[in-house]
């Protein structure tokens, strides 16, 4: 698929998310009340204060410029707005990073950047250094990447169905929840806010402190598996916060479709009869026997795999992927390249098209069988599946797949190891922030821009639309 973009088209994404920037101006309000409660430097309040006024006022101005833009939103526009937006997003939201001299710009960027896309890669090893309001920004960055911003930012913003309907399509949450598409963005929010809310009291229950209860349970629902300490969660060594962290992890790769039909329609079969829930546990069942057969140890083993899959990861041992030996490696490869279910917060290629290509196979094969005159119901979900479909993700795996690949080689050349970087490309594409010790402070520029080109083309599903 092949755009033709002119100047007024461009006019018109940018027309769409000048909104969006004023909405992220307004955020910052919240890291800037958490300074003056916790008695930070009152530098550190007037930064956020600034910032924000700086992106609101951008945000404001933009729109005012393009106000005389009136023609409809097309797909095109949408596309082009939805990967400008996180760009200057991750550009904006460095500003505290800068302004308070804990990261230079290229750093972070980085750390926007793995915010907003949920990755987890990180370019501050130990975040206890960090002033709490930091803290708890970079975490709300992660929460709202998870959800989407560009979804977030459509509430009260586009009056019209088709408009906004375009932008989720941009945004890769094309599942309806309901039929009016404002009902729809309004029923992922609750969701959204009720999972996290869980996650938060099931941590304080479990024996976390309130601050870091918030910040892992935003840092879970959204698949990010950022930490707030060092030793990351083994520094709790107790079990029960493991486990609620593996709980919110799981819900949030799982579709919300699923938790809507859960927690809005009372269905309390939804999530295990879900194909894609199934296959989550499934692949996470394996992967846990996979890897426990070279490390031994059964619970971290378990950690690991449900990482992988929900592009989590957090992890029960500081340190990088690498040490835990090529085999696990291959296998956290696998996991992060399929991802969780689809209209979820996680990354991959989605576990929906992994099963729609694997039964394509079987109809393939069962076609070749019975003769091409015989017809039989090609469905996934008891949902009929077209040769179109099957066709375009085939054609999404493989540039999916190249991509990562091209990624891997970049790696390599700028001087990494090939099993190292093969983790890394996946592990940035796919925004599961499993490091193999590639991501460091001190790394490369060009490897970041590699890295951080790898989140954006990963978070935001933009590949078939090169084709």
């Amino acid at each position: 698929m092949v755009f033709r973009f002119s100047w007024t088209d461009a006019k018109i994404a940018v027309r769409d998310t000048s909104r969006a920037l004023e909405w992220l101006g307004v955020a910052f309000i919240i890291p800037a009340i958490l300074s003056g409660l916790f008695n930070e430097s009152i530098t550190n309040t007037i930064v956020f204060i600034g910032s924000g006024i700086l992106v609101w006022v951008i945000g404001r101005l933009l729109g005012i410029a393009l106000r005389s833009t009136k023609e409809e939103t097309q797909f095109k526009h949408a596309i082009f707005g939805v990967s400008l937006f996180w760009l200057v997003t991750s550009i904006l939201s460095a500003l505290p990073f800068v302004l308070l001299n804990y990261l230079p710009w290229d750093s972070a960027i980085f750390e926007t950047m793995s915010a907003i896309t949920t990755t987890g890669l990180t370019m501050v090893p130990n975040p206890s250094i960090l002033p709490s309001s930091l803290i708890f920004w970079r975490s709300l960055l992660s929460w709202i990447g998870g959800i989407g911003i560009i979804v977030m930012a459509l509430v009260g913003i586009l009056t019209t169905y088709s408009r906004a309907s375009k932008y989720i399509q941009a945004e890769g949450r094309g599942e309806r929840l309901k039929p009016n598409i404002k009902n729809t963005i309004k029923q992922i929010w609750k969701i959204y806010l009720a999972l996290t809310a869980i996650g938060i009291v099931l941590l304080l229950f479990a024996g976390m402190g309130f601050f870091d209860s918030v910040n892992y349970s935003m840092s879970a629902i959204s698949t990010t598996g950022f930490n707030t300490q060092y030793s990351s969660i083994a520094g709790y060594n107790n079990i029960w916060i493991e486990g609620v962290l593996l709980f919110i992890t799981i819900l949030g790769a799982t579709s919300f479709g699923i938790h809507y039909l859960f927690f809005g329609k009372k269905k309390w079969g939804a999530y295990f009869g879900d194909t894609q829930f199934r296959a989550v546990i499934v692949l996470s069942l394996a992967g846990s026997l996979l890897i426990f057969s070279q490390l031994g140890t059964l619970w971290e083993s378990v950690f690991q795999a449900i990482g992988g899959v929900t592009n989590g990861a957090f992890t029960l041992v500081a340190g990088s992927f690498s040490e835990r030996g090529d085999f696990t490696m291959l296998v956290l490869i696998v996991l992060a390249f399929i991802g969780g279910s689809a209209g979820s917060t996680s990354g991959g290629i989605k576990i929906s098209r992994c099963l729609i290509l694997l039964k394509s196979v079987f109809w393939r094969i069962k076609q070749s069988i019975v003769g091409k005159e015989v017809f039989f119901a090609r469905k996934f979900e008891r949902k009929p599946v077209s040769k179109e479909q099957v066709r375009e993700i085939s054609h999404f795996v493989i540039l999916y797949a190249g991509i990562f690949l091209i990624g891997t080689a970049l790696l390599i050349f700028q001087g990494n190891a090939m099993n190292d970087s093969l983790l890394e490309s996946i592990s940035a594409q796919s925004n599961a922030g499993m490091t193999a010790g590639i991501t460091q402070p001190d790394m490369p520029l060009d490897s970041k821009v590699t890295l951080i080109g790898l989140m954006w083309i990963g978070r935001l599903e933009l590949i078939p639309l090169l084709a």
